[in-house]
């Protein structure tokens, strides 16, 4: 049967832009579970902030952070683990990119009048971030625990953020515009990310490992050019990011018609069920 794995943004895309929300998504969750597609939160949340959110969906499969600057495996997952990984807790890290405090130097160093246009994570502290993101305080506090890039809050013009986004550029960082922030970190991406944990599972099954990946916002796009099947989600507040036109897989493009979680679902199911050698009757037995 057709090997797969799933890799899916949270905000948004799983989660409901608003509430955060998974409940309309719980039940094909849990068949993708019992049938052994593993789910793979990638997202620009912090490690502290999925710990939560795994524990919720019962989620113990690994999972990448910070917009793919960090890949977590749960120790003893895979029986080869690769040989570049670091321990952290009870987990095995692959980092991509340099720790925060480098990116928060870099940021430091822009001219004045770029920082001026901009509010940084450290400096919103726990109840600006409260205000932008509606999180409750503890989760705030988790979305605060950074431990690879420097997410700002941008509140210039457009034209500004294209300078901002130029300036990070020249001094070695990376910019990826998301639906409520800026995140600078170093030159990684969701999409490469999920290439080298597609590897991975590839390795550990000794098969050709199809991938599908779910988004809604430009942070996503690196990942849903990257995979076999892209799924975009409809945003209750912005448009569908484009992908570029030398995406491979514009052809298999699916945008939802319905906004998380339930688009989530829509879109999982239409491709599931589509898949060549994939047997959904496994996924509708169990949902």
């Amino acid at each position: 049967m057709t090997k797969v794995v799933i890799f899916t943004d949270m905000d948004g895309t799983l989660l409901d832009h608003h509430t955060y929300s998974h409940q309309a998504a719980d039940s094909l969750l849990a068949s993708l579970q019992q049938t052994g597609v593993p789910v793979i939160p990638t997202t620009s949340k912090t490690f502290a902030e999925l710990q939560q959110l795994r524990r919720e969906l019962n989620n113990q499969h690994p999972f990448i952070c910070e917009n793919g600057a960090g890949v977590y495996i749960p120790k003893g997952y895979f029986s080869q683990m690769p040989s570049d990984l670091i321990n952290f807790g009870d987990f095995r890290l692959k980092a991509f990119v340099q720790d925060r405090q480098h990116w928060r130097s870099l940021l430091a160093g822009l001219d004045t009048e770029l920082q001026a246009e901009f509010i940084t994570f450290t400096d919103l502290g726990v109840d600006g971030i409260m205000k932008a993101t509606g999180l409750p305080e503890e989760q705030a506090r988790q979305s605060a625990d950074r431990h690879f890039g420097e997410p700002v809050q941008w509140r210039g013009s457009e034209q500004s953020l294209q300078r901002f986004c130029e300036a990070v550029s020249e001094l070695g960082g990376n910019t990826l515009v998301g639906g409520r922030f800026v995140h600078v970190s170093g030159a990684t991406d969701k999409g490469k990310a999920l290439q080298w944990l597609a590897q991975c599972y590839s390795d550990q099954w000794q098969a050709k490992v199809t991938t599908v990946a779910l988004g809604d916002g430009g942070n996503d796009v690196a990942m849903l050019a990257t995979a076999d099947y892209p799924i975009i989600v409809r945003s209750p507040t912005n448009p569908p990011p484009q992908l570029p036109t030398s995406a491979r897989n514009q052809e298999r493009l699916i945008i939802t018609q319905h906004t998380a979680p339930q688009g989530w679902v829509e879109g999982v199911s239409q491709v599931l069920a589509e898949l060549p050698g994939f047997d959904y009757s496994q996924i509708t037995q169990h949902n």
